[in-house]
């Protein structure tokens, strides 16, 4: 009941504001319960154990692993080619030698049967080499001296002939003849005209010239002259009588050279030399098995005998090793072989030199491959650089060639790609969300992948786990 007309308005308007603010209120409190409860459901929870990392920038090397022997520079193992008893050992294990020092030499009192003969066919077959030899010389002796008479001959003779005709031929006299005719003829002409002027005062300079022009014209008639009566005459009789004693003396030595030639020309037969030199090197081969003499520069192993020591026919002596380079020769597939190139880095491991890394250069690449179980395989050599004492030839190792290489390139963690519908995906999480990007990758090392395009950027937190997330955790 309203005790007044102002009250009973008053309550009307507050009941009025209620009807109307209780619904915006509730329609508030609504929305803030449905916004809280639809990011719950957006994002949930992130599984445990996640680890990231921020995508970066770094140097991607591709490499190419395989496996391999190391080998010294060289190596050579001595025989012995004859039997006998140990005489002198010169050298011990470890000793360095050169190419063409000897080793070890054979008692003389131990010569096989085979080796004294040769001893003793020595001498003869040296004698016949050298007389041989000596027959040869005088044979190309002979053979020089024969060719220098022969053309000396001919030119004495040319000689003689020469001087026993006029001192020019038939053609140079004509020529000689018709200058001299021309001369003359030239100079009556310049005569006659002077005639005409020579009364002309001796300053006159047409006078003066034709002066100077008769003056020419009698040399050149004088010269003509000379030359034309020479053309026609004989040489001198002490010309003659020089040039035929000379032939004689040209002729002589030609008849010498000659009958010298005759007695060697057939003598000796090439076929004896061969044979006689070929007899002679049989012999000092066979001599020679009574040593052992190095074939190249390099340390001596393997050395077990004594002086006294019995040796057979092809028992191994020792070996010598040139240790100055060290090389490994390793087999790369026909899928890998067009990466690998001459001048490329190589790492090496070996299973016998624990926690150590060598390392070299490809130098060397076979054009020829080899099938291997159906797989056709490309040996490559290479060197090891600042290698020491502790490696050994012979020892395996594992080899890993820097085949390619990425500078400043965006790289993650292998870890990080995993694959999705058949793409390259990395996961980045940007707050409580984690996002499945396609990526296109590049170059593979060890532990990291080359990313070559994407919608990713420096910096992006990029999951080194992705194995942990579930489909539902991840962002759609």
């Amino acid at each position: 009941m309203c005790f007044s007309v102002g009250h009973c308005q008053v309550k009307l308007n507050i009941r009025k504001i209620i009807l109307i603010v209780l619904p915006i209120l509730l329609l508030i409190t609504g929305g803030v319960y449905f916004l809280l409860n639809y990011e719950t459901i957006t994002s949930p929870s992130l599984p445990k154990g996640i680890e990231t990392a921020p995508l970066t920038r770094g140097t991607v090397i591709s490499k190419v692993g395989s496996t391999g022997k190391a080998r010294a520079n060289q190596m050579a193992t001595l025989f012995w080619m004859t039997e006998g008893t140990v005489g002198k050992v010169h050298v011990k294990n470890g000793d360095m030698v050169k190419a063409g020092d000897v080793l070890l030499e054979l008692d003389p009192d131990s010569y096989s049967s085979e080796v004294l003969q040769a001893l003793q066919d020595l001498p003869v077959a040296q004698r016949d080499v050298d007389n041989l030899d000596i027959s040869s010389v005088k044979q190309k002796q002979a053979k020089e001296d024969l060719a220098k008479a022969e053309i000396e001959y001919k030119k004495a003779k040319d000689e003689r002939e020469l001087k026993n005709k006029r001192n020019s031929s038939d053609t140079n006299l004509a020529n000689a003849e018709a200058v001299y005719l021309q001369a003359k003829s030239n100079l009556e002409s310049v005569k006659n005209i002077y005639a005409f002027l020579q009364d002309k005062p001796e300053d006159d300079l047409t006078r003066a010239q034709v002066a100077a022009q008769l003056s020419m014209a009698q040399k050149n008639y004088d010269w003509a002259v000379w030359n034309y009566q020479w053309a026609q005459s004989k040489p001198l009789p002490e010309d003659v009588r020089i040039a035929e004693a000379n032939f004689k003396v040209a002729e002589a030595k030609l008849a010498d050279a000659r009958r010298n030639w005759e007695k060697v020309k057939d003598n000796p037969d090439p076929d004896d030399v061969v044979s006689a030199k070929s007899n002679l090197d049989a012999i000092n081969a066979q001599i020679a098995r009574t040593k052992l003499i190095a074939p190249i520069d390099g340390e001596v192993t393997g050395l077990k005998l004594l002086p006294g020591d019995l040796v057979k026919n092809h028992q191994q002596a020792l070996v010598l090793v040139d240790m100055s380079k060290m090389y490994l020769d390793i087999s790369i597939s026909e899928v890998d072989i067009n990466r690998i190139q001459i001048g490329q880095n190589v790492s090496f491991t070996f299973d016998a030199i624990p926690d150590k890394t060598y390392y070299g250069k490809i130098t060397e690449i076979s054009t020829i491959g080899s099938n291997i179980s159906n797989v056709i395989y490309f040996t490559v050599t290479c060197e090891i650089d600042h290698f020491d004492s502790a490696l050994k030839p012979g020892m395996t190792a594992a080899v890993s060639i820097e085949a390619e290489k990425a500078d400043d390139v965006l790289i993650v963690a292998t870890s990080a790609v995993t694959t999705i519908n058949s793409k390259k995906t990395v996961h980045v999480m940007s707050g409580n969300k984690i996002t499945p990007i396609p990526v296109e990758i590049g170059l593979v090392s060890d532990g990291y992948v080359e990313i070559k395009s994407s919608t990713l950027h420096e910096g992006d937190l990029i999951v080194l786990n992705p194995g942990l997330i579930s489909n539902s955790a991840s962002g759609k």
